[in-house]
């Protein structure tokens, strides 16, 4: 005799896989309401998330920026500062010549505000205490040229700083829209063995050399890697900002600096 399952009838059949497709298309009929149902409140959560932030920023534009730039009016020029004049707003290399002449001894705030940057890092040292007049320098765009293999980047350092004595320097990599180059190892570690190995400089002292890495973009976990500080522009713009009635190139650069800082992500 037939096993039990080959007795059904042929319209039984029929009518089972009826049953069966009905079935599946409404199980795919449910699922595709469900997902179309939470498509529909994922999209009405974004539209109430975009109203709240729009609703917020109103409140901290008008309980913060504003009064900020009511105390500091000059923000409001930034169109006319010299980089956006000339369209080089975003060019590390005019940033760096900027902060040359801040730290320098041509600003007359120079040294006081790079007292101030090194105790951002607990950097004391009592060879930096009561400087004389044209004891340190401060180099932009310093050649390593034992580098001269590595891709032009990797050539020049942004900053460097240093005492005419070789008693400490400080090294600055500055970085504005780019992230720190790692081709054949990381940029950052160039720049430190050079300063360790060099002749002019290996005589320094460990502890009497700062590196810096000075940045726009998030770049701290390469800071860390390398064993260097780490600075944001909120930092350095909030250290500039006690000098600003008082130098006018403070107060122009400044200026460029604030717009973008409502964009840039805070490290801290």
């Amino acid at each position: 005799s037939k096993p039990a399952f080959f007795m059904f009838s042929e319209d039984k059949c029929i009518s089972l896989i009826e049953e069966i497709t009905e079935l599946c298309l409404y199980d795919k009929a449910q699922k595709r309401f469900v997902q179309e149902q939470k498509g529909n409140e994922f999209f009405l959560l974004c539209d109430e998330i975009s109203e709240l932030y729009k609703s917020e920023k109103e409140f901290y534009q008008k309980m913060f920026v504003e009064p900020f730039i009511m105390q500091y009016p000059f923000l409001k020029s930034c169109s006319s500062s010299f980089l956006n004049v000339i369209g080089k707003e975003k060019k590390e290399t005019y940033h760096s010549l900027y902060l040359q002449y801040i730290f320098s001894e041509k600003n007359q705030l120079g040294y006081s505000i790079l007292l101030d940057f090194c105790n951002m890092f607990g950097f004391h040292l009592e060879e930096m205490q009561n400087l004389e007049k044209g004891s340190y320098e401060v180099n932009v765009e310093y050649s390593t040229k034992r580098q001269r293999k590595k891709s032009w980047s990797w050539r020049r350092m942004d900053l460097l700083i240093k005492d005419k004595s070789d008693k400490w320097l400080i090294v600055i990599e500055n970085k504005i829209d780019s992230n720190v180059r790692q081709e054949n190892g990381s940029q950052l570690k160039a720049y430190q063995d050079f300063c360790n190995s060099h002749r002019k400089f290996s005589k320094i002292e460990k502890r009497n050399k700062l590196y810096v890495l000075l940045s726009y973009k998030d770049n701290r976990a390469d800071a860390d890697e390398c064993g260097w500080k780490y600075m944001d522009y909120y930092t350095l713009f909030s250290l500039l900002l006690k000098y600003v009635e008082k130098d006018m190139i403070i107060k122009d650069y400044l200026a460029i600096r604030f717009p973008r800082l409502g964009n840039e992500k805070r490290t801290k």
